[in-house]
């Protein structure tokens, strides 16, 4: 989901057509709009940590390690942290 497609979601979600609406309206309410703000910011940081994810890449270690002392041995993995990071933007 963009940005845009977020901002109109909570803008819905709040009584408008629009995202431009609510701006609109922000001088008689500000303090919603301040609110609508903050929702907007969380889901849109939510739907890029969700894109993050999905495109991270794990690496193994190739040689298996004793980690819990039952003496199953496990391959280490590690998240390459440049396949999160490098998530594009809007």
């Amino acid at each position: 989901m963009t940005l845009q497609e977020i901002k109109d979601k909570v803008a819905k979600s709040r009584g408008y057509n629009l995202w431009v609406d609510l701006t609109l309206d922000r001088k008689s309410d500000f303090g919603s709009y301040q609110i609508a703000i903050d929702e907007v910011a969380k889901l849109y940081a939510k739907e890029k940590l969700e894109e993050a994810a999905e495109r991270a890449v794990v690496k193994y270690d190739g040689s298996p390690q004793t980690l819990d002392g039952s003496g199953t041995r496990f391959a280490l993995a590690v998240v390459d942290k440049k396949s999160i990071t490098e998530t594009p933007l809007d």
